[in-house]
């Protein structure tokens, strides 16, 4: 439980920022927007994950459960993409 509990805590700034944009974007003209969004994908939003990541150091004794769960959610994201991939729009 305390696992989960600094995870959604780490995890909390980048749901706020989030939620942030989600009400300030109703507010702002579409060009405007488009130029903050950029900052945010571009610079604001990596540096964030980084140092939400960096704030909790991982031990080397749960490297490997953190890599196989990171690989699992990816294959099953990944596989689930490929069998929706038929009912979504043409590739070209």
């Amino acid at each position: 439980m305390d696992n989960l509990l600094s995870i959604v805590l780490s995890l909390l700034p980048d749901l706020i920022l989030i939620g942030l944009g989600g009400v300030i974007s109703k507010r702002l003209t579409p060009d405007i927007w488009a130029g903050i969004d950029r900052l945010n994908f571009l610079v604001l939003f990596p540096a964030l994950l980084f140092v939400s990541a960096s704030v909790r150091p991982i031990a080397i004794s749960e490297i490997a459960s953190v890599g196989v769960g990171v690989w699992t959610v990816m294959g099953l994201g990944f596989s689930l993409g490929l069998l929706l991939r038929s009912w979504g729009p043409p590739l070209f």
